[in-house]
């Protein structure tokens, strides 16, 4: 079947498929299509290195604030539910969209590259809105490599995403490999970070621990994980020579934005890889606390309790080691923040305790309401 009469059939069924009721105007409600860089960098277990400086290296936070809700230390990690009248809404303004698609796919068919991306990208949210469909999929695929095919170095790096993760093609590593080095070799930094990140775990491609960090260097100043990971491998001597103020230096560039970085700084702190200073470590795992991630607000309770980096507070190490473990599944991270909870319990009164209580119950209800 050729891409014309593949894509026909394609376009009709997308269409057939929104038939729920009347049109409605206004962009569809759901989750953002895996377009983020943490979406592109989920390319499997991160590889295994020592490292004495800092926990989880080349690791993508295990934590990542929910879509539908608003910000904050309680955010949920999991999407806000879509109501039944938002689902008929979204597949009334998906079908809608479709049938407009015609102009786009045949500029697509005639050379124009942007649209044979736009294509892909609007075939791609019918995951999202109706669930999967390999007929769908794998039309994404023939839209996306026609655009690639085009020069259109956005699609390289989407092909390499739709490799790793088999959808609409077999899984395929080293079909990854090879399009997030294309989007490399034409300049996209998240490129450069997947590329990295794959020779790094010789997935696709055989493991070569200097090539990754020279990837990463090209990208350091323009995506907030080219840093980390390069910080990671300076902190870590993956790659290259150990230098604990050249990961300072990687990653000070994102350190105030990107939680996970700020959590490296302040383990460096703690771990004398940076100049021994509680306070510097405090105000790192802080940034990233006040964002959600529990791993941070476990680290920040034990130094709070201690009265390293300022005077002991119990009360907001109780607060915080909580918050983690009740927002925490079973694992070795809420067995800790259960810990903590009783160490920091054990300075405090029964009214205290019912207080702190009181007002974690009040941030875990305000967090988990979706906002509209």
């Amino acid at each position: 079947m050729s891409i014309r009469t593949a894509a026909a059939v394609t376009l009709s069924v997308a269409a057939g498929a929104g038939t729920l009721g009347a049109v409605q105007n206004g962009r569809p409600r759901i989750p953002p299509p895996p377009t983020s860089v943490y979406d592109f960098m989920d390319l499997g277990p991160a590889p295994s290195v020592a490292c004495t400086c800092v926990p989880n290296a080349f690791a993508l936070p295990s934590y990542r604030p929910g879509w539908g809700y608003g910000q904050g230390p309680a955010t949920p990690g999991e999407n806000a539910p879509i109501s039944d009248a938002d689902r008929q809404r979204n597949a009334a303004w998906y079908a809608e969209e479709t049938k407009n698609l015609g102009i786009e796919a045949g500029n697509g068919l005639e050379g124009n590259p942007n649209d044979s991306l736009a294509v892909a990208q609007h075939l791609g949210l019918h995951r999202a809105i109706f669930g999967a469909d390999d007929r769908i999929d794998a039309e994404v695929v023939r839209w996306l490599t026609l655009a690639a095919q085009q020069g259109h170095h956005d699609a390289f790096r989407m092909l390499g995403q739709t490799y790793a993760h088999g959808w609409g093609v077999k899984p395929d590593p080293t079909m990854a490999a090879y399009w997030f080095d294309q989007g490399a070799r034409h300049d996209d930094p998240i490129s450069m970070t997947a590329i990295g990140f794959l020779f790094a775990a010789g997935r696709g491609v055989p493991q070569d621990w200097e090539t990754a960090v020279a990837w990463w260097r090209r990208a350091e100043a323009r995506t907030p994980l080219a840093a980390r990971f390069l910080g990671d491998a300076y902190a870590c001597g993956a790659g290259v020579r150990e230098n604990h103020e050249r990961a300072l230096a990687a990653y000070a560039r994102f350190a105030s934005i990107e939680p996970s970085t700020s959590i490296q700084v302040g383990h460096m702190h703690l771990n004398e890889c940076a100049p021994h200073d509680d306070a510097a470590a405090l105000a790192a795992f802080r940034r990233a606390a006040d964002q959600g991630y529990p791993d941070a607000q476990i680290e920040l309770s034990g130094l709070l309790r201690q009265g390293r980096g300022g005077e002991p507070n119990p009360l907001e190490a109780y607060l915080w080691a909580r918050l983690a473990e009740r927002r925490l599944p079973s694992g070795d991270l809420k067995a800790r923040a259960t810990n903590l909870v009783g160490a920091a319990a054990r300075l405090l009164s029964a009214a205290e305790i019912a207080a702190e209580d009181r007002m974690i119950d009040g941030m875990l209800a305000e967090a988990a309401k979706p906002i509209r």
